[in-house]
């Protein structure tokens, strides 16, 4: 039995991806399950009880950073940890499979929507954005205290740059065949302005 919910949310994130909501049908839905459509409303009453699922399923987690895992001994050491958890977590994710590259351009436009159409996922995305920025805060303060970075910008203006950038490569490397050039992208550019920062 849950495999099946399993393999309805799968197939329907893939449809939601290729498609907006509200292109995808019910009938569509039903089809890309291989279910009848009897066993399908056995597990969702609805396209929006679907989606918002779907939503909750594959994107929740994929903005939550676990900042306690994450090494508090220097700046660097954290940055490179953040790293690490972004790696796994854009690895984890179903999209990853299929190598098709307009489904990670759709992968934003997905979760745009969701947050227009989901409050609950709207909320839960700021209360992420809340913790990232006062995780990242709290090391930019300690590297301060400690002058491991010695640049005269407030903390949460450094924080914000370090946040900033991993999102503004991401975006700009969407289309990109390979995550792993994303990924080495951000790590260059937390680098470089790690270095910035010491001068």
């Amino acid at each position: 039995m849950q495999e099946s919910r399993e393999h309805i949310l799968t197939t329907s994130l893939q449809l939601f991806l290729r498609n907006s909501f509200r292109e995808v049908t019910i009938k569509d839905l039903v089809a890309a399950s291989d279910l009848s459509k009897g066993a399908f409303y056995h597990y969702f009453d609805s396209k929006e009880q679907l989606f918002e699922e779907v939503i909750n399923h594959f994107y929740s987690g994929l903005f939550q950073e676990d900042f306690s895992r994450y090494s508090h001994d220097s700046l660097a050491a954290f940055y490179r940890d953040s790293l690490t958890g972004l790696t796994e977590r854009v690895n984890r994710h179903p999209t990853q499979v299929s190598g098709d590259t307009s489904l990670r351009a759709n992968h934003y436009l997905l979760v745009f929507d969701a947050l227009k159409r989901l409050p609950s996922f709207r909320l839960l995305k700021q209360q992420q954005q809340e913790q990232e920025l006062a995780g990242w805060s709290a090391i930019v303060r300690q590297a301060q205290q400690t002058g491991e970075i010695t640049a005269a910008l407030p903390e949460v203006q450094v924080a914000k740059l370090f946040i900033y950038l991993t999102h503004g490569v991401a975006v700009s490397f969407m289309l990109h065949t390979q995550t792993d050039e994303m990924l080495l992208e951000v790590a260059a550019g937390f680098d470089a302005l790690y270095q910035t920062l010491k001068v």
